[in-house]
C-alpha cells in the first residue's frame, strides 16, 4: 500500500508544482529531465532501496504532462473566447443564484468552436425562471478566468468554469432540453424549498447552509454571516469531508462497520451528494470517503495515508486546475492533522488520568479538543497565506459548539425526509433542532464580539510568532516530558506569547501606529483610517459582480481590532462607491454617517441607505458646507461640491490628515471640481492622492497635481474594466509628476502605516 502512496503523493507534487508554476513552457522539460533520471537510475543502480525514487520520479513526471496538458487545453479554449460582445448558444446547468445586485446562472456555452462552462452574470431578471437543462440563446461579453490576474481563478477553475460574462439582450429559450440529467440540481431545490417549511428564520438560513452547502440567504444575512466567520466556524457550512463523515459515522452506527455496512454507508454518501446538486466540494468529500471505506470492502487493512493520498491523486486528475482549490487544500490538510496529530493528542490529554470514570467524562471533549489541534496544526498556515488571517478563537467555537453540528446535520435532514412523509412531527422535531442551531450561532455570536477574535498576517512580527510556536511544539515533542504535560505546556506558552502580542504590538501602540488602506474592491472605492481606537470609512461600493464592498471592509475592519465604525462619509451615491454600504451597516455598528446635502433623496441608494442607516441606529449628517472633524488623532475636512446634479460634479472631496500625514480623497470628481479644491487654503502638498474618478482622463489634472504634489498616487480600478480606466494621459501625467503610482488591480489593496 505505500507504493501506492509513494505513487499518488507524486504524482500529486508534479501537479500542485505545476499549478503554481509561471513559466508553463518549463513544464514538459522538467518532465522529460524526471524520465531522463528514472531510465539513468533504473540501468545503473540495481540495489531495491531506490526503487521508491524511481517510482516517484516517474509518477511526479506523470503529473507534470498531465498538469501540461490541462493547461494547454484551458488557453486554448480560452483564446477562442471572443472578447467583445457576440452572440451564444448555451445549456443552463444549474438554478439561477440571487446575489446583492445581479443574479448568476452557470451555463455549459455550445458554440461551434468550443464547449465550455461559464458564469452568466445579469442585472436585470432576464434570466429568472431558467431550469437546468434549458437551452438558451442570448448576446454577452464573456472573459476568460485563466488569467492569474482574475480575483475568481482559483475558486473558478477548481469548479471547471473557464470565463465569466455579462448579459447583454434578452435570452431566447430554444428547447427544455434533458431535464434527467439535472435529477440532482431538482431534489437539491426541493430539499431548499422543504427546509423553511420545517425550520423558521435564521435557523433555515443556518441549515440550507449546513445541509447543502446553499449559502445565498446566508450571504444576505450579514449578522449571520460575520458572526460565522469571525468564531472560525465558517467551515461547518461549507459541504466537506466533514459533512460526509457525519453521513458515514450515522451510516455506520446503523450498520456496522463491516463489509456490508461499508457498502450501505458507500451508498448513501453519493447519495447525499447527489442532493447537494453534485458540487465539487461534495463530489470531493465523496471520493475521499469512498477511498476510506474501501478497505472493509476488499477486506483489506485500512492505511488513512494511502487512502488519502489516493484521493488526492484522483481528484488532481479529474480536474488538475483544482490544485488551486483553499477548499480542496484546507479540506485534505484537515484530514491530514486529524491523522497525524489528533490521536496522539487525544492520547496525552487522557495519560495522566487514571480514573475510569473521570476518563469517559473527558473523552469526548479531549477528543473535540486534539480535532481542533490537529486541525489547526496544517490549517492555519494555509489560512494565514489564503485568506490573510486566521481566527484564533476557532478552537474555543469548536469546544463550545462543534458537537452539536453532527445531531444538527443528521437530525435537520431526517425532519426534512419525514415532512415529505409525515408533516407534523417533523415540524415537532424541527423546533428542538432550532434550539440546537439557536445555541450555535449564540456561540458564534458571543466568540465573534471578543476583541482581536482574528489574527491578520499583515505584519512579520506575527510570522515570527507562530513560528516560535511551532518551534514549541516540535521541542516539546522530542523532550523528555511525558502526558498531557507534552501538549499542556507548548499549549500555554503559545497563548502566553498571544497575549504579549496582542498587549505589547496590537494595543501598547495603537496610539502611535495608524494606518490608511485603500482596499481593492474591484472597479469602485473603498477608503478605511484606523488611528488607535478610531475609524473612518471614505466611500463603500463595486460594480464587479464578484466584489461585496461592504463585506470586505468590515472584514478589514475586524482584522484590525475595530468592533465599531466612527465615521462613515460618501463622497456621492454612484452604485460603485456606494452599493456596499447597507451590508456595512448591517454587519457592524456605524456612529455616523455624512452624505453630501445636494444627493438626490429620491434615488434608490439615498432610500436604502437611509432604512439602513435607521434600522442600525446609525446618525445621519447632511454636510450643507465645508466642515471639519476630529476623531482621536484624525482630522477630516469635507468639501461639498453644491452642485445639484446626478453627474460626478456633485461630489464631495475629503481630506485626511492624521498623525501628520496627508491623504486627499476626491471620489469621482471631475477637472471642474479640483480647480474649485485649490481655493481652499488647507489643499496644498499632498502624502498621499487617491486618485478621481479611478484614474479617468478627466480628473486629476495638471494644474491639480502641481499645487498638491503628491508624493504617492493610488488607483482604485477593477481588472480589465469596460472603461478603460486608467487613462493612459493620467499615467502620464502622475509619471510627469514624480507622483509613485500604485493601482488596485495590479497591487491589491494599498495599506499606508504612520508611525
Amino acid at each position: 500500500m505505500r507504493k501506492l502512496a509513494i505513487v499518488c503523493l507524486s504524482l500529486s507534487a508534479g501537479i500542485l508544482l505545476s499549478y503554481y508554476s509561471v513559466d508553463s513552457g518549463i513544464l514538459p522539460v522538467l518532465s522529460g529531465i524526471c524520465v531522463l533520471c528514472f531510465i539513468i537510475l533504473f540501468f545503473s543502480v540495481q540495489d531495491n532501496k531506490a526503487r521508491p525514487l524511481l517510482i516517484a520520479l516517474l509518477a511526479f513526471s506523470l503529473g507534470l504532462s498531465c498538469f501540461s496538458l490541462y493547461r494547454n487545453r484551458v488557453e486554448r479554449i480560452s483564446g477562442r473566447i471572443p472578447a467583445e460582445t457576440f452572440e451564444h448558444r448555451a445549456m443552463v446547468i444549474a438554478y439561477p443564484e440571487q446575489l446583492t445586485e445581479t443574479s448568476r446562472t452557470a451555463v455549459l456555452i455550445l458554440d461551434p468552436d468550443a464547449h465550455y462552462k461559464a458564469w452568466l452574470y445579469d442585472r436585470y431578471a432576464n434570466t429568472d425562471g431558467l431550469r437546468p437543462g434549458n437551452v438558451i440563446r442570448f448576446s454577452a461579453s464573456f472573459s476568460p478566468v485563466h488569467d492569474r490576474t482574475s480575483r475568481a481563478y482559483e475558486s473558478n477553475l477548481a469548479k471547471g468554469f473557464l470565463a465569466t460574462g455579462s448579459l447583454k439582450s434578452e435570452v431566447l429559450l430554444e428547447k427544455k432540453g434533458p431535464a434527467f440529467l439535472f435529477l440532482s440540481k431538482e431534489l437539491n431545490r426541493t430539499v431548499c424549498e422543504t427546509i423553511p417549511k420545517v425550520f423558521s428564520g435564521n435557523t433555515s438560513v443556518f441549515l440550507k447552509a449546513l445541509l447543502l452547502g446553499e449559502k445565498t440567504d446566508l450571504y444576505a444575512d450579514d449578522a449571520i454571516y460575520s458572526a460565522l466567520l469571525r468564531s472560525g466556524f465558517m467551515h461547518t457550512v461549507a459541504v466537506s469531508g466533514m459533512h460526509v463523515s457525519f453521513v458515514a459515522g450515522f451510516c455506520l452506527l446503523l450498520f456496522g462497520s463491516r463489509r456490508r455496512g461499508a457498502l450501505l454507508s458507500i451508498a448513501i454518501i453519493w447519495l447525499f451528494v447527489f442532493t447537494t446538486g453534485n458540487t465539487p466540494s461534495a463530489l470531493r468529500a465523496g471520493i475521499m470517503q469512498t477511498v476510506l471505506l474501501m478497505a472493509p470492502v476488499f477486506r483489506r487493512e485500512n492505511d488513512p495515508i494511502t487512502s488519502l493520498s489516493f484521493a488526492l491523486a484522483i481528484l488532481l486528475l479529474i480536474n488538475p486546475g483544482s490544485a488551486g482549490s483553499i477548499s480542496l487544500q484546507l479540506s485534505f490538510g484537515a484530514a491530514l492533522g486529524i491523522i497525524l496529530f489528533s490521536g496522539k493528542i487525544h492520547e496525552l490529554l487522557l495519560s495522566g488520568i487514571h480514573s475510569q470514570r473521570i476518563r469517559r467524562i473527558l473523552q469526548y471533549p479531549a477528543a473535540v479538543l486534539a480535532s481542533s489541534l490537529g486541525v489547526s496544526a496544517v490549517t492555519i498556515p494555509l489560512c494565514g497565506l489564503h485568506f490573510g488571517y486566521f481566527s484564533i478563537l476557532s478552537i474555543l467555537t469548536n469546544l463550545a459548539a462543534i458537537w452539536l453540528i453532527p445531531i444538527c446535520f443528521c437530525g435537520a435532514f431526517i425532519c426534512v425526509i419525514l415532512f415529505w412523509i409525515i408533516p407534523a412531527p417533523a415540524i415537532l422535531i424541527g423546533k428542538g433542532i432550532s434550539i440546537l442551531c439557536r445555541y450555535v450561532l449564540l456561540v458564534c455570536s458571543a466568540v465573534a464580539k471578543i476583541p482581536y477574535a482574528v489574527i491578520p498576517f499583515d505584519n512579520p512580527y506575527i510570522l515570527i510568532l507562530f513560528v516560535l510556536i511551532y518551534a514549541l511544539f516540535i521541542l516539546y515533542a522530542f523532550s523528555a516530558f511525558s502526558g498531557a504535560r507534552k501538549i499542556l505546556f507548548p499549549l500555554g506558552l503559545s497563548a502566553l506569547l498571544l497575549v504579549l502580542y496582542f498587549g505589547w504590538f496590537r494595543i501598547g501602540t495603537a496610539s502611535i501606529c495608524a494606518q490608511v488602506a485603500i482596499l481593492d474592491v474591484g472597479q469602485g472605492e473603498c477608503v478605511t483610517a484606523i488611528a488607535g481606537n478610531r475609524s473612518l470609512v471614505v466611500d463603500c461600493g463595486s460594480s464587479d459582480y464578484t466584489v461585496h464592498a461592504g463585506e470586505r471592509c468590515a472584514e478589514f475592519l475586524f482584522l484590525h481590532g475595530q468592533e465599531d465604525l466612527d465615521t462613515l462619509v460618501l463622497t456621492h451615491l454612484h452604485s460603485d462607491h456606494v452599493n456596499g454600504v447597507c451590508s456595512l451597516l448591517r454587519i457592524l455598528p456605524v456612529k455616523n454617517l455624512f452624505i453630501p446635502i445636494n444627493a438626490d433623496p429620491n434615488s434608490e441608494e439615498y432610500r436604502k441607505i437611509l432604512q439602513a442607516s435607521e434600522e442600525s441606529g446609525t446618525h445621519i449628517y447632511l454636510v450643507d458646507s465645508d466642515a471639519c472633524l476630529t476623531s482621536g488623532e484624525m482630522t477630516v475636512l469635507l468639501y461639498p461640491s453644491f452642485v445639484y446634479t446626478e453627474e460626478n460634479e456633485s461630489c464631495m472631496s475629503v481630506f485626511l490628515q492624521v498623525n501628520g500625514r496627508s491623504f486627499l480623497i476626491t471620489g469621482d470628481s471631475p477637472g471642474s471640481n479640483e480647480i474649485l479644491l485649490l481655493e481652499k487654503p488647507e489643499i496644498g502638498k499632498t502624502d498621499v492622492l487617491v486618485a478621481g474618478h479611478h484614474g479617468a482622463s478627466g480628473s486629476t489634472t495638471p494644474l491639480f497635481l502641481q499645487r498638491i504634489m503628491p508624493d504617492h498616487t493610488v488607483i482604485s480600478v477593477g481588472r480589465d474594466n469596460s472603461y478603460g480606466h486608467p487613462s493612459i494621459y493620467t499615467l502620464q501625467r502622475l509619471q510627469a509628476a514624480d507622483s509613485i503610482i500604485y493601482r488596485t488591480d495590479r497591487n491589491g489593496s494599498v495599506t499606508f502605516i504612520i508611525h
